[in-house]
């Protein structure tokens, strides 16, 4: 049982959210973020880059951390960011290419993360995990959500629906072609109704931010006040989530010749040549192209091989195999 609660939210005012609203940090070439930061005082881009117009930048963790909150209370005092009175969810829309995506934003349970309950389907870096801590103390916000996903809820899907035939608290198109919809939940009735309607689903997986959901656990440990008690998320269900491949490209054979790679291959897997593309659509399975021809590659598990839930996994299964 995982505990989904409302919060109050600090975000960009109806008349400056387009220009709030960015892209991950990580997206943009350092051109295309020098001219982002150059040309727009509203970005959050510079609330994660604080030390843009400095001739020297800041190399300190913790300094850098502290000038990211000084800025975000810097964009609040200018009413750039207001936080909301009331506890509320929600509702996020991302439309690209005609297909929608619907979910929920919302806090979720470290207890239940801890407790199982919030399932993954990664390791995380211990060193990864104390930067994001660290980051989150100093800070005192999650800037960007974890993704997760759970089994489609009848009763859920429709208070989305309902709420989405209303007019937008937000509604702006960004430059990448995607349209952004944000309606709130705040009525007390729809907001216990759908956390309710959460406890009641067995499991919740985490689709993406392992790291976030990790260090904020790792916080919540150090330092379990009511705040650090929750990590936000946006919460879709399982038929809203498209799964993309998941790609390698080897560059040699390890000084092997074709035959002698298909062969060490053999140890480890049923292979079967095809004659087109081929896509994965068997559990543990891989696809390879090599010397011009596609193969299917089926993992051959051990008698006695007992995997956990990472190892399981298909990438997994690549490296420590291939």
């Amino acid at each position: 049982m995982a505990k989904i609660v409302p919060f109050k939210a600090v975000r960009p005012t109806r008349d400056k959210v387009s220009l709030v609203a960015s892209r991950s940090y990580l997206t943009y070439s350092k051109e295309s973020l020098k001219e982002k930061l150059e040309s727009n005082p509203y970005t959050f881009l510079h609330i994660i880059n604080p030390d843009f117009s400095e001739k020297i930048k800041v190399n300190n963790e913790d300094l850098k951390y502290q000038l990211v909150k000084n800025k975000f209370a810097s964009f609040i005092k200018q009413g750039i960011l207001e936080k909301d009175l009331n506890n509320c969810f929600y509702i996020y829309q991302h439309k690209k290419n005609n297909k929608f995506y619907n979910g929920i934003i919302a806090g979720a349970s470290i207890e239940a993360y801890l407790a199982g309950d919030i399932k993954i389907h990664e390791q995380t870096i211990s060193k990864r995990e104390r930067m994001f801590c660290n980051y989150l103390k100093s800070t005192g916000f999650n800037a960007e959500p974890v993704l997760l996903t759970y089994k489609k809820n009848k009763i859920i899907e429709q208070y989305i629906s309902d709420y989405c035939k209303q007019r937008p608290e937000f509604e702006f198109t960004t430059t990448n072609k995607v349209t952004h919809k944000l309606w709130l939940i705040s009525k007390q009735k729809d907001l216990d109704s759908i956390s309710k309607e959460f406890e009641n689903i067995r499991s919740i997986y985490i689709a993406d931010g392992h790291h976030r959901m990790s260090s904020s656990a790792l916080l919540y440990k150090e330092n379990k006040t009511n705040s650090n008690a929750f990590c936000m998320s946006y919460l879709v269900s399982d038929n809203q989530i498209s799964v993309q491949n998941f790609n390698r490209l080897i560059k040699n054979l390890n000084g092997l010749s074709i035959s002698e790679f298909l062969k060490k291959l053999e140890i480890n897997f049923t292979i079967t040549k095809k004659t087109n593309y081929h896509k994965p659509i068997l559990s543990n399975e891989i696809s390879m192209y090599l010397d011009k021809s596609w193969y299917s590659l089926i993992y051959n598990s051990k008698k006695d091989e007992k995997l956990n839930v990472v190892e399981s996994l298909d990438p997994s299964i690549l490296t420590d195999n291939i």
